[in-house]
Formats: structure tokens, sequence, C-alpha cells
């Protein structure tokens, strides 16, 4: 617009400046003052068109600053999303170390299962596997013995952790979550003592539903014979 205008101007001033070269020397004073103050417009547009381009300028840094103040928004969003997720982490690992350190309390048990295990799982006299205790919990075993018992699958009793299994789970609730037997089915296990380890990871299998721990001080694994 600013342009257009001085434009016009400059176009006045080029006619009142041909005006005063074919008239008479009795020109009006008026007349004669037209060519100076049209200089003026024109100068005073230069002056406008300065301070417009200037204001392009101010609003093309300012554009600039935004963007960069929306990128800072948007990292510090994503570090925000990253410490969020950190937290969690952090609340979970929390919450499963109280978790382990709670006394076991099994619905209908008491919290440390009292073992019917005989004190000798040796073969019976009769050459027999024996029958299997509830657990291990009070058999003086060492990692790496096994013992050859006669188990009675059940869809009963406790059972921590996944083909490995604390000592105090139940063999007959074991045997069916590693799928070596069904429930009531009876059949020869050997049970292979182990170390303790830090953690058993619960699982969902053959109908049983095993818990997960921390650390224990014994385990056993199991594998069907006949």
């Amino acid at each position: 617009m600013l342009r257009i205008l001085g434009g016009v101007v400059i176009g006045s001033i080029v006619g009142v400046s041909m005006y005063v070269w074919l008239a008479s020397e009795d020109v009006p004073p008026a007349v004669v003052g037209a060519p100076r103050e049209s200089q003026e417009l024109v100068g005073r547009l230069a002056e406008l068109e300065d301070s417009d381009s200037i204001r392009a300028s101010e609003y093309a840094a300012l554009m600039r600053r935004v963007a960069e103040l929306e990128e800072q928004v948007r990292r510090l969003s994503t570090e925000l999303e990253d410490v969020d997720a950190l937290r969690s982490e952090v609340l979970d690992l929390a919450a499963r170390a109280e978790r382990a350190a709670q006394p076991r309390v099994v619905v209908g048990l008491p919290p440390t299962a009292p073992s019917t295990a005989p004190a000798d799982l040796s073969v019976s006299p009769d050459g027999e596997p024996r029958a299997a205790p509830r657990n291990l919990t009070g058999v003086e075993a060492v990692p790496g013995q096994s013992f050859v018992l006669r188990v009675t699958g059940s869809a009963e009793g406790p059972v921590w952790g996944t083909d490995v299994y604390t000592d105090d789970s139940s063999i007959a609730a074991a045997a069916v979550h590693a799928g070596l037997l069904q429930p009531g089915e009876t059949g020869t296990i050997m049970v292979t003592v182990q170390q303790g380890y830090r953690g058993y990871a619960a699982s969902s299998r053959n109908g049983i539903e095993s818990m997960d721990y921390g650390e224990w001080g014994r385990s056993y694994m199991l594998q069907r014979l006949y």
C-alpha cells in the first residue's frame, strides 16, 4: 500500500514540475511550493517503508523465538515422560521388594506349613517308591540330591515358582503345574533338590496358578519317571 501511494506522489511531483516549466513567470507561490511538499511526502513514505521493514524483521525474529520455545517444550515433555516411566519402575520394584519381605500366608495353611515328610525318603523295604510328603520342608537334603517318590497330582496347595519351585511348595500341585500329572493321577516322580535362588516367577499352567516370590533358601525340580 505504501509503495502504491509513493508512486502516486512521485507522479504528482513530475506533473507539477512540468506545469511550472511550461507556465509563465507569474506562477502563484502555492504552485511553486508544491514540489517541495511532494518531496517531503516522498521522504516520509520512505521512512514508513523502512519502519515497515523493521517491523517485519522483528516479527520474523519473534516467530523464530516461538519455534525455539516450542522445541524446548517438546523436549521437556519427552523428558517428563521418561521420568514418569522411571518412577513407575521404581515404585514397582519397591512394591515387589515389600511383598517379598512379608511372610507367606496362604489361606487354609499356617504361615509355614509343617512337613509330613518321613525322615528317610529312600526306597521303601519292599522296593517301591515312598509316598511323597507335602513338601520338602524339614527334609534334610543337599542341592543335587534326588528322591524317587510316588506322587498323586492335586489341584490344591500353594506353589511358588515355575519349573523350579521353592522347597515349601506343594509337590502334588507342582507336579500338575509342571504338566507331569493330572489331578488325581499317581505317578513316579524324581524330586531333585536345588539351591536357593534370588527370585521365583509366577505362571498359570494346567489349571494351577503359581505365585512369584523373592529370594528363598532352597528349591526343587521335578521329573516323571513312569
